[in-house]
């Protein structure tokens, strides 16, 4: 099988139907986000932490052939938030109403460890930070308190940004279909920020209509993800992570929690991150049909809705109740296609107003539907993943992963400073966790300087005398100064790029004076691209071998 030409957007989705030229704009962009995303995760985090990387059994396909012997497999997961009654098995009674609202209780348990901790906030924060199994909804109701409408979506944020990048007006446009036609413009923008790459206003992904779980006339919606650990990127590093086999005193690490919790891709108690890391971590390590397996996301990569399972539902004038569903976005699965998944990415629950009762009058398992989280527990998520046997990859297996007594430096971010110091206020003034809004590559063209860029190292900090190389050569970093933004100091650099340099991405090494040297330099921060601007990312992939730092 010839190596894959290019990452397909999710679930094969096409927003310029009638515009053949920001279709192909929007593809290239959204292929060299993934490629980058695939590149970060093979290495891991190698600078902060031990045993986290490199993961050699993950590959890249747009990189390395997938065998025709290679097979695709489904892995599902509930997607009612798990750790909701992970953390507070006593409070049944309430766990519907919590996925909906939020949990108003502090953690006060280590579920690793089974300690007590002193308490927190129930995380991640954020309007909708506690839907974090990849789905999240928005719920109307009327006058009297009953379910009109439940949005459904699992879109990823990082496609919304690149959709941006390409043409704000189309995201206007899909945000006027899928929520209302009285989106403006004005309301999907980054109040006072005009971001420089795109010569755009700044996207807001917490805009009103995509924040919360409460939908109405004037607000709310549920357009794409806004938890911070529901992103592709850090989907792409879960799996990756998973392919390495653990053990602990000589003996495997294969159950679910033990794995999370010795690997740290994800949080225990989740549905998502256990099932999937475990499910990847059998198929590559302890396959009783393949061996040196490779295993990577299947094209188009994503996480998926599966449509609801209806058994359990009641109406009242006993129309199925799968008749309200309604697939907005995506697809379902191709049953010429054995194991296929569906591919949903916005989904929608709502009786139409003829039939004379709503949402809340309709039964599952006889209990009427108070909270749309009802409907999330009929349904699961999906994601598949691709593998293969006779790799030729043989791994050793390593124990838990633990932070580095020793860290190294490494670049964490690369911003516009104005638009990273924005995105940082936006976050703390909605409770959501730092660095929770993506950052998608930074883009410079040959022959040019940008100024003013925002530089964040992996300490959070900005200790004199760093030194920021790019080691392809044809890019420079220099620091011009510093500047505290939402209680981390980052540099403010310039970049200058050679007039001859090659479209493709860069990668950034960075020393510090008292930090651990490293040749291990950061992918996927910088791009250079022929011209910035709507639809900028028109930039050619550099050939594998001049990635430096690549797994």
């Amino acid at each position: 099988m010839p190596l894959l030409e290019q990452f397909s957007t999710p679930a094969n989705v096409q927003d310029f139907p009638d515009n053949p030229t920001l279709q192909q704009a929007m593809n290239a962009a959204w292929n060299g986000n993934v490629n980058r995303w695939v590149n970060a995760a093979l290495l891991g985090d190698v600078w902060d932490l031990v045993n986290y990387g490199p993961r050699p059994a993950f590959y890249n396909p747009l990189t390395l052939d997938t065998p025709t012997s290679a097979v695709s497999v489904g892995i599902p997961w509930s997607a009612f938030p798990g750790r909701i009654s992970a953390l507070f098995p006593n409070d049944s009674g309430s766990w519907f109403q919590w996925a909906d609202q939020g949990v108003p209780k502090p953690v006060t348990t280590d579920l690793c460890s089974g300690n007590t901790i002193a308490p927190i906030p129930y995380p991640p924060t954020g309007p909708r930070g506690w839907q974090d199994e990849y789905c999240e909804w928005s719920v109307r109701r009327n006058e009297l308190g009953k379910i009109t409408q439940v949005m459904f979506t699992c879109e990823n944020p990082e496609y919304w940004f690149t959709l941006w990048q390409v043409s704000p007006a189309q995201v206007l446009s899909l945000y006027q279909q899928l929520v209302s036609p009285n989106v403006q413009l004005q309301d999907l923008c980054l109040p006072g920020v005009t971001d420089p790459v795109t010569g755009q206003p700044a996207y807001n992904p917490l805009n009103k209509w995509n924040a919360g779980t409460v939908s109405t006339d004037t607000a709310g919606g549920a357009v794409h993800l806004t938890s911070s650990p529901n992103t592709l990127g850090a989907e792409y590093d879960l799996a990756a992570a998973a392919t390495m086999p653990r053990s602990v005193n000589g003996e495997p690490v294969k159950s679910a929690a033990q794995l999370v919790c010795c690997a740290r891709y994800g949080k225990i108690g989740r549905h998502s991150d256990p099932t999937i890391g475990q499910s990847v971590n059998q198929y590559v390590n302890y396959n009783p049909k393949l061996t040196e397996v490779r295993a990577t996301l299947t094209n188009p990569p994503g996480l998926y809705m599966q449509s609801p399972d209806f058994s359990a539902y009641k109406t009242p004038d006993g129309t199925p109740a799968s008749k309200f569903w309604t697939v907005v976005r995506g697809r379902l699965a191709n049953p010429t296609v054995s194991g296929d998944i569906d591919r949903i990415l916005h989904a929608t629950f709502s009786v139409p107003s003829e039939l004379g009762y709503t949402v809340s009058d309709i039964t599952i398992n006889g209990k009427p539907i108070l909270w749309a989280s009802q409907i999330a527990n009929t349904f699961d998520m999906a994601l598949m993943a691709t593998v293969f046997g006779n790799s030729g990859v043989s791994q050793t297996p390593v124990s838990c992963t633990v932070a580095s007594t020793n860290p190294s430096p490494s670049v964490s971010a690369l911003q516009d400073a104005p638009t990273f110091a924005a995105y940082r206020a936006l976050e703390q003034n909605m409770n959501e966790l730092p660095l929770s809004v993506p950052i998608l590559a930074f883009p410079v063209t040959p022959g040019s300087t940008r100024n003013n860029v925002a530089l964040l190292l992996n300490t959070g900090d900005a200790p004199d005398g760093a030194v920021f190389t790019v080691p392809e050569g044809d890019v420079k970093i220099a620091i011009t100064g510093t500047q505290d933004v939402a209680g981390m100091t980052v540099y403010l650099v310039s970049i200058t790029t050679a007039p001859n340099a090659v479209l493709g991405d860069r990668t950034i090494l960075a020393q510090v004076p008292g930090m651990a040297s490293t040749q291990q330099a950061a992918i996927g921060l910088l791009t250079v691209v022929s011209s910035l601007g709507s639809g900028l990312n028109n930039q050619q992939r550099l050939k594998p071998s001049v990635l430096k730092g690549r797994a």
